[in-house]
C-alpha cells in the first residue's frame, strides 16, 4: 500500500510488525523513523515511533519514540487510539517482547559493550534481570511468558541462552543465524 504523506524512494524500509487486525509497518526517513498501519483496507499514519514488536492477542504495537532529550521512550500503540503510552524512558532501546497484554515487557536498552534486559511493569515498574556484555541483544518470550531467549553476538555468531523469568538456566545454543528463535511450548 502506498504511505501517506511519502513519495517512493524518499525512505529505507523498516520493521514490519503483524498484529491481530493488520500489519504495523516502519519506515526510516531523513527526519529519523516514522510508523503507519494498515488494516487490509487503508493505511493511516502512526507518528514519529520505531515499531519493536507486538504484544499478542491484541491490536497494540510496542515502539520507541524520541523523548526529545537524547532519550527515548518504549510505548505502546493501540491504532486508531490516539497518542502512545510510555512505559519507560532509557538512553537506547535494542530490543522488547511482551507476552501478552497488561502482563509486562522484557526489554534490552543500553549503549557501548553492556547491555540491560529489564522486565518492565504496565505502571512502569522496572526490574533488572541481568546485564550482558554485548552491543545487541535479541529477545523471544514463550507465549505464556515464563521463559525468555537472550540471543547476543559471540565469537563465531549468535548465542542464544534461555532461561526462566526468575533466572534459571536451562539450554545453551551456540553459534547459529542473527535471528530472535521462537520459542514453541509443549
Amino acid at each position: 500500500p502506498a504511505l501517506p504523506g511519502l513519495e517512493p524512494g524518499s525512505y529505507e524500509p523498516g520493521r514490519l510488525v503483524w498484529t491481530n487486525d493488520g500489519l504495523g509497518i516502519t519506515v526510516i526517513t531523513g527526519d529519523g523513523p516514522r510508523s503507519f498501519y494498515w488494516n487490509g483496507e487503508a493505511v493511516q499514519e502512526l507518528g514519529a515511533y520505531g515499531l519493536m514488536g507486538w504484544i499478542p492477542r491484541t491490536s497494540s504495537l510496542l515502539a520507541t519514540r524520541d523523548a526529545g532529550d537524547g532519550t527515548g521512550e518504549l510505548v505502546t500503540i493501540t491504532p486508531g487510539r490516539g497518542d502512545g503510552v510510555t512505559l519507560m524512558r532509557a538512553g537506547n532501546f535494542v530490543s522488547a517482547v511482551a507476552p501478552g497484554e497488561g502482563q509486562y515487557v522484557v526489554v534490552a536498552t543500553g549503549a557501548g559493550d553492556q547491555i540491560e534486559i529489564q522486565r518492565v511493569g504496565w505502571g512502569g515498574n522496572v526490574f533488572p534481570l541481568r546485564s550482558e556484555s554485548a552491543q545487541s541483544a535479541a529477545l523471544s518470550l514463550t507465549p505464556p511468558g515464563e521463559m525468555i531467549a537472550i540471543s547476543t553476538p559471540a565469537e563465531d555468531g549468535w548465542q542464544t541462552e534461555v532461561v526462566t523469568m526468575d533466572e534459571t538456566p536451562r539450554i545453551l545454543l551456540s553459534t547459529h543465524m542473527p535471528a530472535p528463535p521462537v520459542l514453541v511450548m509443549r
